[in-house]
């Protein structure tokens, strides 16, 4: 079943089932210590790269290792009378020797005050990055993301491909230049 969708020397994303999607790349810089700015702000940072994709990110940390996130994505095919898509999640940050992993999952209570009206939520049963430290300077990073309920059609994979390419290749190359 597993479909390659996206494949770019710096990033591959795929279709491993009918609710799983997978990316990895890596990311390296010989000025920093790149484990001590992978933590909750580099994921505010990320969604801040892409103000063309994003409406609104809203990050609340409860401590150093759980966060909530809500994050409004442009209604980027309003012509096409799709509706608008949210992210609401919370996430834990795990350290286990030398990885750091972000395990999310979907909050199922719509009350926020900054979700607009008729959006629909994207249900994520589990996001996943495994941020691999090979070496002070370099980092392999892999994202699951696992889907409730929901079958992305055919034609919008290649869009979600071509959005967290986008989306990662900013954070790649802001991080490469620091």
């Amino acid at each position: 079943m597993e479909k390659l969708i996206i494949n770019k020397p710096d990033l591959k994303f795929k279709k491993v089932s009918n609710h799983i999607f997978c990316s990895n790349f890596q990311i390296k810089n010989e000025n920093l210590i790149l484990s001590k700015i992978i933590n909750f702000d580099l994921i505010k940072m990320i969604y801040d790269l892409n103000p063309d994709i994003y409406e609104s990110v809203e990050l609340k940390k409860e401590n150093e290792n759980e966060a909530i996130c809500l994050i409004i994505v442009k209604h980027l095919f309003e012509d096409l009378g799709l509706p608008q898509r949210y992210i609401h999640v919370k996430i834990n940050r795990i350290i286990e020797n030398n990885n750091i992993i972000f395990k999310g999952y979907s909050i199922y209570n719509s009350n926020h005050k900054n979700i607009p009206e008729n959006a629909f939520q994207m249900p994520i049963k589990q996001l996943i990055y495994d941020c691999n430290i090979s070496n002070e300077h370099n980092i392999d990073i892999n994202q699951s993301m696992e889907l409730e309920n929901i079958t992305i059609p055919s034609f919008a994979e290649k869009i979600l491909g071509m959005m967290i390419y986008k989306i990662f290749k900013r954070a790649k190359l802001f991080i490469e230049k620091l």
